[in-house]
């Protein structure tokens, strides 16, 4: 067979398109395999913005993981990955990479830690950084949310930790202060209290009372009332510390304060992402119900009811007083309109 120029470049031609939907495919394979990574970012995007109005910021260190890939922009957690197709964060690009771990993870700090179940946010010397494992990890755990399917579970610890990555800086301070005020029995983090007394049945009582008490003060319309009821559940508050937490520390008192404020932001960032379109766009009663789940987290339960009866009593939040705080935190900002 004759083979002219003409039938070369025809020839050249057809393996440049297929070469090209080759890489289409791969792409696209690419991306669907990490569909859960553009979803959650995209989430926190919009959150972060319509919710909280925060201004853009310097992503953080974030580190995602299954059982054998970690997906991450960092190169220290991967420095053999290969280039990963990812979602912007703040509108900023992420050189996202991903890379096997062979079951020991290299955190974006150096640490190295065995593969587990973790989610967290941690400060570094030039920001925060971020670790959770993927929706195939979590597939392990079995973790089931009632209200809402498991992806949407998902998608709300997601939001619920990341928004973490926006506070931690702040307080980075007042946590070494927290390191450095005495020895404690437990880690010192946001189930410091419930370590310390989640086996005191007398305690656990009162406790749930108190969480009940601002809970309910969501139902009062009058706002007459609602200041008066709201005082008197501070009272039942300040007596708890008084009681329970100065005979151990004093800074206890101000952990449960500050950890209160952490964990009802993120809460209320699970809570408007489940009465957002993306997230089912549930009553207010149903997606309270599927925040507060089985209530297990005391900080996290009581942190939200705090969050919501501030939102009552002002209307609308000013969430940089909450994100950025110095000395405020969610228990004196009530006080003040109080």
């Amino acid at each position: 067979m004759k083979i002219t120029k003409i039938s070369i470049a025809l020839f050249i031609l057809m393996l440049l398109s297929c070469v090209s939907n080759m890489t289409v495919v791969n792409n696209r394979a690419q991306v669907d395999d990490v569909a859960w990574l553009w979803n959650w970012i995209n989430t926190w995007n919009i959150i972060s913005k319509s919710t909280f109005g925060l201004e853009g910021s310097s992503p953080p260190k974030i580190l995602f993981y299954d059982d054998k890939y970690v997906y991450t922009n960092s190169q220290v957690s991967a420095p053999d990955g290969t280039p990963l197709s990812g979602p912007e964060l703040y509108d900023q690009k992420i050189s996202w990479m991903k890379q096997v771990h062979n079951d020991t993870l290299i955190l974006p700090d150096s640490t190295l830690a065995p593969l587990q179940l973790m989610t967290f946010a941690a400060p570094m010397r030039n920001g925060p950084y971020f670790v959770m494992p993927s929706p195939k990890y979590w597939d392990k755990v079995g973790l089931k949310n009632d209200v809402v399917s498991t992806d949407k579970m998902l998608n709300g610890i997601f939001v619920h930790e990341f928004a973490h990555t926006r506070q931690i800086t702040s307080i980075t301070q007042k946590l070494f202060d927290f390191q450095q005020s005495g020895n404690y029995e437990y880690p010192i983090n946001d189930d410091l209290v419930q370590n310390c007394f989640q086996n005191d049945n007398v305690y656990n009582r009162q406790f749930l009372a108190e969480v009940d008490c601002f809970y309910n003060l969501l139902k009062i319309e009058n706002p007459a009332a609602l200041k008066s009821e709201t005082k008197k559940c501070l009272e039942i508050y300040k007596e708890r510390q008084e009681k329970y937490l100065y005979p151990i520390n004093s800074h206890l008192v101000e952990m449960d304060d500050v950890f209160l404020t952490m964990e009802g932001i993120g809460q209320y960032a699970m809570l408007s992402f489940y009465l957002s379109k993306k997230g089912g766009k549930l009553s207010f009663e149903q997606a309270l119900l599927a925040t507060r789940h089985n209530r297990k987290w005391w900080s996290q339960d009581e942190g939200l009811a705090l969050i919501l009866v501030y939102e009552k009593l002002v209307g609308k939040i000013d969430w940089s007083k909450l994100f950025f705080m110095k000395d405020e935190t969610i228990v004196g900002l009530i006080e003040i309109e109080l």
